[in-house]
């Protein structure tokens, strides 16, 4: 049914239902309107939706049963109702056993979903896209075949008192919503992944409980967790606030495109890319965990100077700093390789580690700290930091150009303490490298380096090898 006038469907005297053909469960005699007994059954996706196009006017579901529907993987119920102040709004009313999603919203204008059931549609529960703007509250939102409620393109939402469970993925995802999306006070249960998943949005997150397992045989889990990309957390932080998470903290990952500081405290990241022209600015006494196999890949600038306090970049099993952040107790404990690395890509500039750990990293086989930057009179500068305890080398430098590693101490990684290669330049100087698995300083492939005062013992293999 397709509607570009004015649809009422009010069901509060009796409840009102669309649906199959084949439903032999709802109509008038024996509800067997086709005549063939039990002949069929009915299906999701036996017919296709009720489409309220973009003039449609003043649409009203109330107390409706919609099932069966979804063929044609354009949902249930969509609505692209798009005159203000005349909106669709769908309450009180059940939209179940569906195929594709159960209501897509497409450029829709300030429609309004409100005590609702929304439960085992094939494809998320609800859909926002294309410059939508909605109000989502009070529903109750249940095993759908993805997200529970997803927001991207240019639409944004009040998402609110929800209770939200039972999905394959994310439970809210927000993806290219530039005004503020509000996701307050609803109870969300995730079982293997996010609660809620942002990227490239501005966002108010508030009093949510978010609920999930810890893993207490990896002690890594996303379950119960709150994920972010850099840059919504630059638009979003101080409106992220007050939210009940069971099983996990708050991730951060994606892309960061513009400046940003990080002031003390304790951060999760998953996967993090600083993008060109853009400088992350770590302050002192802060320190950064990572998730299983996350990484850090600067492609502008990292400057983390704790000559105030020190910085310290480790897994998240590491409960000797910024405590139990995933909520295992002493179920888990760090290891070398938990993560990745930091990584200062080709064209990263005057990035700086001062008074710096970097711990538990080297994971993938690159180095706890990877540092690649090329560019002239712009290097990557180490030093006054400890690189202990990681899986690979404790510094790989890769064609890196003027790199300045001092006064550090490097021990305990099980490969090479300082490896470069590949043409990279360098200075090493004054540090006290022990007790890495080979050689403390490896200087190969057209390299070159200035090598001097530094304390090196404890090695299987050469002390400095060219």
């Amino acid at each position: 049914m397709t509607i570009n006038g004015t649809l009422v469907a009010d069901g509060t005297a009796g409840a009102i239902y669309f649906t199959s053909l084949l439903d032999d469960t709802v109509g008038a005699g024996d509800g067997d309107t086709n005549n063939d007994d039990d002949a069929t059954l009915p299906e999701a996706g036996d017919w296709y939706r009720l489409d309220f196009g973009p003039g449609s006017v003043d649409n009203l579901l109330d107390n409706v049963v919609v099932r069966y529907a979804g063929g044609g993987g354009n949902g249930a119920v969509r609505i692209r109702s798009a005159v203000p102040n005349q909106p669709t709004i769908v309450r009180n009313s059940d939209i179940i056993n569906n195929s594709s999603y159960g209501i897509f919203l497409n450029a829709a204008v300030a429609a309004v979903i409100d005590y609702n059931l929304i439960e085992n549609n094939s494809s998320w529960g609800i859909w926002a896209y294309n410059y939508t703007t909605a109000a989502i509250t009070h529903n109750t939102i249940l095993n759908n075949g993805a997200y529970g409620i997803s927001i991207e393109y240019n639409s944004s939402a009040n998402i609110e008192e929800n209770t939200i469970s039972g999905h394959s993925s994310y439970g809210i995802y927000v993806s290219g919503s530039p005004a503020t999306t509000a996701i307050s006070n609803n109870t969300i249960t995730t079982t293997g992944n996010y609660g809620i998943y942002a990227v490239n949005s501005t966002l108010s997150i508030t009093a949510n409980t978010i609920i999930g397992t810890a893993d207490t045989i990896s002690g890594f889990t996303t379950e119960g967790a709150i994920f972010v990309d850099g840059t919504t957390l630059f638009n979003s932080r101080s409106a992220i606030s007050a939210n009940i998470i069971t099983g996990n903290e708050i991730i951060i990952g994606g892309q960061l495109s513009q400046s940003d500081t990080w002031s003390s405290g304790t951060y999760v990241v998953d996967r993090l890319t600083v993008n060109a022209g853009a400088t992350l600015t770590i302050q002192a006494d802060t320190v950064v965990k990572f998730v299983q196999n996350g990484y850090m890949t600067i492609n502008g600038s990292l400057v983390a100077d704790g000559t105030a306090g020190a910085i310290y970049f480790t897994s998240l099993l590491d409960d000797e700093l910024g405590g139990d952040t995933n909520n295992d107790g002493d179920d888990t404990f760090p290891e070398a390789g938990d993560w990745y690395r930091l990584d200062f890509g080709p064209g990263s500039v005057d990035n700086l580690l001062d008074n710096v750990v970097v711990r538990y990293a080297g994971g993938g086989a690159n180095g706890a700290v990877r540092i690649r930057s090329a560019v002239l009179n712009q290097p990557t500068i180490i030093r006054n930091s400890d690189i202990i305890n990681n899986s690979s080398y404790g510094i790989l430098l890769n064609a890196a150009v003027a790199a300045v590693i001092e006064n550090n101490l490097i021990e305990n990684n099980s490969s090479w303490g300082i490896y470069a290669y590949n043409y990279t330049t360098a200075a090493i100087t004054n540090n006290t490298i022990l007790n890495n698995g080979a050689y403390g300083i490896s200087i190969e492939y057209n390299s070159s380096a200035n090598i001097e005062e530094n304390t090196i013992s404890g090695h299987s293999s050469y002390g400095i090898y060219v």
